[in-house]
């Protein structure tokens, strides 16, 4: 199997996912208090978003797998193992961040997973990852909270205590 046929499987999974969490996302109930943008609104503009892009990057990687058919045989087995590793690390660390959104909170765990994502990436300056994280997680913290109004997760125990101290 080429690195094309690789990438165009999973770009085509994640587009039909994207469409799938568009239609759960419109059967989410409505509410009074946000009857301006209701809770769909911004669940179906990120699904939305993604399910665009993913097709075109399918399209794009589709395209490039039958020229490279007609080409030859020339990626054939030729993976990119490390890459494949790294994705699928970004993958668990998802996972692991969406289970430690609840236990954690929206401050602690945001911060550390984006420290750890911009540490994983290649290139970049150092001081620059290691900023990035807490001004953006405050910045998110002020819109949610400050602006929009909309609770985030606070975590349990202690890390309840400490997220009472900032919203």
């Amino acid at each position: 199997m080429s690195k094309r046929a690789v990438d165009f499987a999973f770009a085509l999974t994640l587009c039909v996912a994207s469409v799938f969490l568009w239609f759960v996302a419109d059967g989410f109930p409505g509410s009074p208090r946000y009857a301006q943008i209701d809770t769909d609104f911004w669940p179906k503009i990120v699904t939305g978003l993604m399910a665009v892009l993913t097709a075109i990057i399918a399209l794009q990687n589709g395209v490039s797998l039958l020229r490279a058919r007609d080409g030859g045989l020339e990626d054939r087995l030729n993976l990119d193992w490390r890459g494949i590793g790294r994705m699928a690390a970004m993958g668990a660390l998802v996972l692991v961040y969406f289970w430690a959104f609840g236990q954690v909170g929206f401050l602690l765990s945001t911060v550390v997973f984006l420290w750890i994502a911009a540490l994983a990436l290649p290139g970049g300056k150092l001081w620059a990852k290691l900023v990035f994280a807490p001004v953006f997680t405050i910045a998110l913290t002020a819109l949610f909270s400050r602006v929009l109004s909309l609770p985030l997760p606070r975590g349990v125990g202690p890390f309840y205590e400490f997220s009472l101290l900032f919203y």
